[in-house]
């Protein structure tokens, strides 16, 4: 019983490797367009990529900027290197119409399928280069030059695959956020009261002068009182 348990852990554990796999290379465009650096005198290679090798015939439209870049040769594109042969042999037929400016038209008719008639040039996962382009720069600071592939007879915006020459991505600019600052609240000191003091009371309205002249004329009464009672006597 536990071999077994083994037996069908490893199993899942391959169909799972299986399905992982199948999975990523479900993600890999069947065409993309890639091109080499842009030199000092503006000229760069676009080169259309295939790695679907059951392709057996295509009809395309590469459209470009014409007011940013021209293209070198009459025709516009050529089949890649690697695949001379198999255009010597007459295993693959190219056409290709490049009159209008901002387009050119590719075609290409196979003998069976890319994969047999391309041989070697064709390595499974990476597939391999298939047509061609020399473009040149008008205006080598020219900035995100849109180039696209789509089949010839597709609605406008069904597009293939995309390049994009000298591109410049702007940065988002984020403005600094400031905290409102708010000021310090100060509560009112109380001076401590020195211990060796004693508390003094205030309290409204108290004359001091006004007791001291209360109390003489008090004095001066019982003075006068006084000597009246002595004069009295003395006359008795």
């Amino acid at each position: 019983m536990k071999i077994a348990k083994k037996v069908l852990a490893l199993l899942m554990a391959v169909a799972m490797i299986a399905a992982l796999s199948a999975m990523a290379f479900a993600d890999e465009p069947a065409i993309q367009l890639k091109k080499s650096e842009v030199a000092a005198d503006g000229t760069f290679t676009l080169s259309i990529w295939v790695t679907d090798g059951t392709l057996a015939t295509c009809d395309w439209l590469l459209k470009y900027d014409a007011d940013a870049l021209e293209v070198d040769a009459e025709e516009g594109a050529y089949i890649a290197d690697g695949l001379l042969k198999a255009v010597g042999a007459g295993k693959i037929v190219p056409a290709f119409n490049a009159k209008v400016a901002g387009e050119i038209q590719i075609g290409a008719a196979l003998q069976t399928t890319l994969k047999e008639d391309a041989g070697k040039a064709f390595v499974d996962g990476e597939g391999c280069e298939f047509v061609c382009v020399d473009f040149k720069l008008k205006n080598a600071d020219a900035k995100n030059v849109n180039i696209a592939l789509s089949e010839k007879d597709a609605a406008e915006g069904a597009i293939i695959a995309a390049a994009v020459v000298n591109e410049v991505v702007a940065e988002p600019t984020t403005e600094p956020t400031t905290e409102p600052t708010t000021e310090p609240t100060t509560e009112p000191t109380t001076a401590p009261n020195d211990p060796g003091m004693p508390e003094t009371t205030t309290t409204d309205n108290v004359n001091p002068k006004g007791d001291t002249v209360s109390l003489s004329i008090v004095a001066g009464v019982v003075a006068l009182a006084g000597a009246a009672f002595v004069v009295s006597k003395k006359k008795r």
